[in-house]
């Protein structure tokens, strides 16, 4: 109450809003994530799946129960984090490098975290709770999958890559478990996070049928593009450069063991929900809400809305994965014209004309 009554209410939640969002690449700054990406991969998968950008939720979270107003903190949160989570997921569609399409999913899951801080319910912090850790363990085995494939293959480009499963079966086993994780399908632990999201955006009274309609696009498009990331090397026809450099080396064990442990043990905890339902769920919620929430992940408990909306979110997910041509000159062409009016278009400009400020200043 002291917080949210003092006059400087506004600017304090300004500027958390910029570091924060800055820090975890929400729109419009969120353009640095992407070309982050030149790490290697262990490294991209350290710093995008489970740690460094989530630093800013992490810190919305914290400060959420303090911070929490009339509306400026919730609205700010939904408004920014649905932006984010609709435009990340979009712009991962059409990339054709496996880890520019992980960099734009990271992006749409950071805005659905802060979109799920956003909604403010203990529920809806229990789902944010949950899906940190489900986005890490599916995010980091696509990220040294996409290792492995750009260390056998020589490329990460969609386009060159295919029928790899031959060469590859454990590692095709693995990006099927990340790929299943990120479309919310039983018993995995992704199923439970979508759960979680879809009650909490039913429940929000007065706008609960246009909140669950972007959590559900948002899904879909996810789904399309972890199906992209996951199924398409491994599928169809080979490419003659990729084949021959698939078949001259082998994948070491230790690069096969970490791209498959984080899929069984999202398998395992999706199996038996009771463990995250407890030290996740009921957790999280009780410490940024002050109400645990329990009881509420199960295996199956009958066919209503929700269980409806996580099952459904799969099926168009699939058709659009068919649907899609990553790298079509007609959305390239688009993009590329679209691309004049993008922040980050417009930070570099600002960045010029400051140092082109300066620079004119100091002579």
């Amino acid at each position: 109450e002291l917080l949210t009554g003092n006059e400087y209410y506004g600017a304090l939640l300004l500027l958390i809003f910029a570091g924060a969002f800055t820090k975890s690449a929400q729109f419009p700054f969120h353009f640095w994530l992407p070309d982050a990406m030149k790490a290697p991969t262990p490294v991209s998968t350290y710093l995008h799946s489970a740690t460094m950008v989530k630093a800013g939720v992490y810190l919305l979270a914290r400060f959420s129960p303090a911070l929490e107003g009339p509306g400026l903190w919730h609205n700010s949160l939904l408004i920014f984090g649905g932006i984010t989570m609709l435009y990340g997921a979009f712009h991962a569609l059409w990339r054709t490098d496996l880890k520019a399409i992980l960099a734009y999913t990271t992006i749409s899951a950071l805005g659905l975290m802060v979109f799920s801080i956003g909604l403010g319910s203990p529920v809806a912090f229990g789902a944010f709770g949950l899906f940190v850790v489900v986005h890490a363990l599916y995010k980091s085995s696509m990220f040294l999958i996409a290792g492995i494939i750009d260390h056998n293959t020589g490329t990460r480009d969609l386009r060159l890559l295919g029928g790899l499963k031959k060469s590859m079966p454990i590692v095709f086993f693995a990006a099927i478990l990340a790929a299943l994780s990120n479309a919310g399908m039983l018993p995995l632990l992704g199923y439970h996070s979508k759960h979680l999201i879809y009650e909490s955006t039913l429940s929000f009274a007065g706008f609960e049928v246009l909140l669950t309609a972007a959590v559900l696009i948002t899904n879909v498009m996810l789904v399309a593009a972890g199906f992209l990331v996951c199924f398409r090397p491994f599928l169809g026809k080979g490419n003659q450069n990729t084949d021959r450099n698939t078949g001259g080396k082998g994948i070491a064990t230790w690069l096969w063991i970490t791209a498959l442990a984080p899929g069984i043990l999202a398998l395992l905890a999706g199996a038996f929900p009771g463990l995250a339902d407890r030290f996740i769920v009921g957790q999280i919620s009780s410490l940024l809400s002050g109400t645990a929430v329990e009881n509420h992940l199960h295996l199956f408990t009958g066919i209503d809305l929700i269980f409806v909306l996580s099952i459904a979110t799969i099926f168009p997910g699939l058709v659009l994965y068919f649907l899609v041509k990553p790298g079509s000159n007609k959305i390239d062409d688009l993009l590329k014209k679209a691309e004049f009016f993008s922040p980050g278009k417009l930070m570099l400009g600002l960045a010029r004309s400051t140092a082109g400020f300066f620079g004119l200043a100091t002579h």
